[in-house]
């Protein structure tokens, strides 16, 4: 064979290993973009699945304080005084106990305040808490009315109650809730 056969053909082999390395080089490059991509719309949605589940628990406690108050509502009521109290300590019980849950969404605000406290203790209570102890202290309280008096503070449990359920609202958002399952569900979702 000729040289310069010789150097074409090796040219044509070069420009051809060439050209095939560019293309799947670009190939290689378009795939990893669209890997990247689904990776990012896939991470979107794990993500807003994790702020779901995220307020789907906090919803669940909302709804488990708002049976908490509403017993707490309904003390009053009582006349037999060892039902009454067998009541209240239970209502106690359970405000204290979804207090300290609350503190796990909604933790104490930085502060100087109470730094001799235990640490989910230290700074100031949030305030969608504020009105589960305040409920507390109303039912603690309780113990030293007469039946009669105990009906008084039904109005107080009652306010309490909405202070709660509005800060809870402002905190769960649900209208933006529903207009994403709006979104999501191609506004087949209805709320009522």
């Amino acid at each position: 064979m000729e040289s310069s056969t010789i150097v074409i053909l090796t040219t044509t082999v070069s420009v051809v290993a060439a050209i095939s390395s560019m293309y799947f080089a670009f190939r290689s490059a378009r795939q990893a973009e669209r890997n990247l991509a689904l990776q990012e719309v896939a991470a979107s949605r794990n993500d807003k699945r994790l702020e779901i589940d995220y307020q789907l628990q906090i919803q669940d406690w909302v709804t488990q304080v708002i049976r908490a108050m509403s017993d707490a509502y309904v003390l009053g009521e009582f006349q037999d005084d060892n039902d009454f109290e067998r009541r209240r300590i239970e209502a106690m019980a359970s405000l204290t106990s979804l207090l300290d849950q609350g503190r796990m969404f909604f933790p104490n605000i930085d502060a100087d305040w109470g730094k001799e406290k235990p640490i989910a203790f230290q700074g100031l209570r949030h305030e969608i808490l504020d009105p589960i102890k305040k409920s507390f202290d109303l039912v603690k309280r309780m113990k030293e009315l007469k039946t009669g008096q105990r009906e008084s503070m039904a109005e107080l449990f009652f306010k309490r109650r909405q202070e709660f359920v509005s800060i809870a609202h402002k905190e769960l958002s649900p209208k933006d809730r529903d207009q994403f399952f709006k979104t999501l569900s191609g506004n087949k979702f209805k709320s009522k």
